[in-house]
């Protein structure tokens, strides 16, 4: 919550731009155009889920950002959680 909180407050306004903040605050660079793809659909997947249980949308995110679908949020929740999943983000070599 804490990551998908930081990435809609600071990330700018489009998906676009909210992901390669993301990219960068975890990865420390930019995502490469097929994670883009992957990370987009499965944006999209998540919201279109999400958009069918309320009860799942506030529990994975309980607050209200002004501006912001609540099912977003919860969506960016679940995309945060495969960005700090990455081995990427784990291991650093």
């Amino acid at each position: 919550q804490g990551l998908a909180l930081r990435v809609m407050r600071e990330g700018g306004e489009t998906f676009g731009d909210r992901l390669d903040y993301a990219y960068l605050v975890t990865l420390g660079r930019e995502p490469a155009a097929r994670e883009r793809e992957r990370m987009e659909r499965y944006f999209a997947q998540a919201r279109d889920g999400l958009a069918r249980d309320g009860a799942a949308v506030t529990e994975l995110f309980p607050n209200r950002l002004e501006g912001v679908p609540q099912v977003d949020a919860a969506a960016w929740v679940e995309l945060s959680r495969v960005m700090l999943n990455l081995d990427e983000f784990i291991t650093r070599e």
